[in-house]
């Protein structure tokens, strides 16, 4: 038996011009397919990841609304002056059942973005420990002075029903990380997104 050999000679210009408008369009070629399919499989990546973050952004800002505490306390494990303090929060909670305080160890990364946020919102530096957020007012540190400060603070946001220092951040927006990690999805999008 002889081997056939098949020859593919290219088609004149006129006659694949005349077959596209008899026919219809040509079928892409597999390598355009397969692009055509990995761009589809980026899009829709692309849709569920911005649907995830939207979610939980959503579901985070209803859970940080639902509980507003009225004092917001960041300490260190092991630290003399924030068990003083914690005395004398504990003494003003145990007089008054709806005085709400929440406290954050400082090695904890959610406590240090927080910290930072209300550091910056309160214009205080976080420099000692503990730092204390009372209505309007913040304490860095402990004293005799400022623990009567702090005692006088809370007692006016009690009779004064103070908003939560959490909500000076709802106020102010987005937070620098909120920014960061929108930039780094969108970048991460975009590359997806771009024909390779």
């Amino acid at each position: 038996m002889a081997a056939s050999i098949r020859r593919q000679v290219p088609l004149p210009v006129w006659t694949v011009a005349s077959l596209t408008a008899a026919v219809g369009p040509l079928e892409m070629p597999q390598q355009e397919q397969t692009k055509e399919a990995k761009t589809k499989a980026a899009r829709g990546l692309a849709v569920i990841l911005f649907t995830g973050i939207l979610v939980l952004t959503a579901f985070h800002s209803a859970c940080a609304a639902s509980e507003d505490p009225m004092v917001v306390v960041f300490y260190k494990e092991g630290c003399p002056d924030c068990q003083r303090l914690d005395e004398l929060l504990d003494g003003l909670s145990s007089q008054h059942s709806d005085l709400a305080i929440d406290h954050y160890e400082i090695s904890d990364p959610v406590a240090q973005d927080l910290l930072s946020r209300l550091s910056f919102s309160y214009g205080v530096l976080d420099t000692n420990y503990p730092i204390v957020f009372v209505g309007d007012k913040a304490f860095v540190g402990v004293s005799r002075a400022k623990e009567l400060d702090v005692r006088t603070a809370v007692l006016e946001c009690i009779a004064r029903s103070c908003p939560s220092p959490l909500s000076r951040l709802k106020e102010a927006g987005l937070s620098w990380n909120h920014v960061v990690i929108a930039l780094g999805v969108g970048m991460f999008l975009l590359l997806l997104l771009l024909p390779r």
